[in-house]
């Protein structure tokens, strides 16, 4: 009797997944990539975005990774790709950066819509 309980992408299950170290490694790696991409998407579509945007190196990060999900989401939906990976998934940099001007876009439009509505309360001395 085996000790192999199934596959993954064509190799037995205890070789796919690898050990713990390995994969407490790729999972280090996989969270420092997604923060250097979400900087340099971030940074660059508020570059590319008009107008003011005050927000920090954390939101600008944020930004950047959201705008990661959001460009992987749309090449899901477009090329069809990676359709065992499912449709959220990370995007590369270019996709990154069209997502986080997409985003930083609709946040634009969501603030500036709620602060048209916020009546103005003057004060009377």
């Amino acid at each position: 009797m085996s000790s192999v309980r199934g596959t993954h992408k064509g190799k037995p299950l205890d070789t796919a997944v690898g050990t713990a170290a390995e994969r407490e490694s790729k999972m280090l790696g996989f969270i420092i990539w997604m923060l250097i991409v979400g900087a340099i998407a971030g940074y660059l579509a508020r570059l590319l975005v008009p107008g003011r945007d005050p927000m920090g190196l954390v939101g600008t990060i944020v930004l950047g990774i959201i705008g990661s999900f959001i460009g992987g989401f749309l090449g899901y939906l477009i090329f069809d790709k990676d359709l065992d990976e499912g449709a959220l998934q990370a995007s590369g940099v270019i996709g990154s950066i069209i997502g986080a001007v997409i985003a930083l876009l609709v946040y634009n439009a969501i603030s500036n819509r709620r602060l048209k509505r916020r009546p103005i309360r003057r004060r009377v001395f």
